[in-house]
């Protein structure tokens, strides 16, 4: 488009490989091939003092090293994790009752309570895995590294860095120590960068290290479904970042011009607005692309919904659920009036709710008479004895 509206032809080439200065002083990579007058102009990144008044250079953009991997994956939570549950749910309430004991001298509340929590065990443990819990479940997302830090700390992912260029990675072999040398340790090179983000995507528990502008565009376009606007990746921050600009020979005449027009652009913001419509522009091509080829996008979609999407609720498991919840309840209910009405216990409980009574017979013997004497005595929670009195009686012999 820029070669048709200014009239002028332009020959691209990408395949600039090499950072930097040989040891025997010739210049490589792009920086080389402008030094040394095989190309006009080229984009490059991080003009540092060693590059600096070798070629002339303009900035307009800053980009970060960062890396991509794929979105949490939600894993539901319920109790029913036991191999037998059904006989674990069977045996909940029998355990409480023997804790409890058969003869519960508790106040009746305790009693409504111990009910109501061996009901609670009976529902959630047989009725967790339905349809219904889980469409009412909150899930608990699996934990994913969101910057170089966490990424230190979660050994069990895999590291692939994608070589582009040796800007980045000089930076990561010029670190001596911390967690950056931590992470370059577990590098695994990929030069290619759509297969280096797709596979961080695919492939579980692996991060892609890459420029963000990069990544943006693959992402957009290779991993773009259709039908939905939520995104298949997951990009960390940055951990450091670099300048951009554009790169002319020493004393080129357009040196000039090409740092007012670049000074145009950042200070108006426009790289923001240009890379958002580049990205759109290239997920409508990708969503095109995945919605054709069926292999890809069975192989994406189940990435994006998986366990996020609930299962409608059932009538079914509606019914079973608040069957046994009022079942118990009505159960507890009838119990807590069986023991109102119940005089002799609920006097029992009254009268002495908290007092042990010990009661013995002492035996006198009168010439044709035996003489009974009953002796009780109380004892209270704190361990304290008083005599009642006592009943004498006499029976014939």
């Amino acid at each position: 488009d820029l070669e048709r509206a200014c009239n002028f032809s332009v020959t691209m080439d990408v395949n600039a490989k090499g950072p930097g200065i040989f040891q025997n002083g010739n210049w490589t990579g792009m920086t080389g091939g402008v030094f040394y007058r095989q190309y006009d102009l080229c984009q490059v990144v991080s003009i540092n003092m060693v590059r600096y008044g070798v070629i002339d250079a303009t900035f307009y953009h800053d980009d970060g090293v960062m890396f991509v991997t794929g979105i949490p994956k939600s894993v539901l939570l319920h109790l029913g994790k036991q191999q037998n549950f059904v006989s674990h749910a069977i045996m909940i309430p029998f355990l409480i009752s023997l804790d409890q004991g058969f003869n519960i001298q508790n106040p009746t509340r305790v009693k409504f309570l111990s009910v109501s929590w061996m009901l609670a065990m009976l529902v959630l443990t047989n009725c967790y895995r339905t349809d219904l819990i889980k469409y009412f479940s909150f899930p608990d997302y699996e934990k994913v590294p969101g910057d170089f830090h966490e990424l230190d700390d979660t050994k069990d992912y895999n590291v692939v860095f994608n070589y582009v260029g040796g800007t980045s990675f000089q930076y990561f072999n010029g670190v001596t120590g911390g967690f950056v040398k931590n992470i370059l340790e577990r590098f695994v090179r990929e030069h290619n960068t759509p297969t280096c983000i797709v596979a961080s995507i695919v492939v579980s528990k692996t991060v892609c290290i890459s420029w963000g502008d990069l990544i943006g565009t693959v992402v957009s376009k290779n991993l773009s479904l259709p039908g939905t606007n939520k995104s298949l990746a997951l990009i960390s921050d940055p951990l450091i970042s670099f300048t951009q600009g554009f790169g002319l020979p020493k004393n080129s005449i357009y040196t000039d011009t090409f740092t007012r027009v670049s000074g145009y652009v950042r200070n108006a913001d426009l790289i923001a607005k240009y890379k958002q419509e580049s990205y759109y522009n290239v997920s409508l091509i990708g969503k095109a692309w995945v919605k054709s080829n069926d292999t890809i996008y069975g192989l994406l979609r189940p990435l994006l919904i998986g366990s996020h999407d609930g299962q409608l609720p059932k009538l079914e498991n509606i019914l079973v659920v608040f069957g046994v919840l009022f079942t118990g309840y009505n159960f507890g209910i009838a119990v807590m009036i069986a023991e109102l009405v119940n005089k002799r216990f609920s006097v029992c409980n009254k009268t002495f709710p908290a007092t042990t009574v010990t009661c013995f017979i002492k035996m006198g013997q009168i010439p044709g008479v035996l003489k009974l004497e009953t002796v009780c005595s109380h004892e209270n929670q704190l361990g304290r004895k008083k005599d009642s009195g006592t009943d004498p009686g006499v029976a014939d012999l």
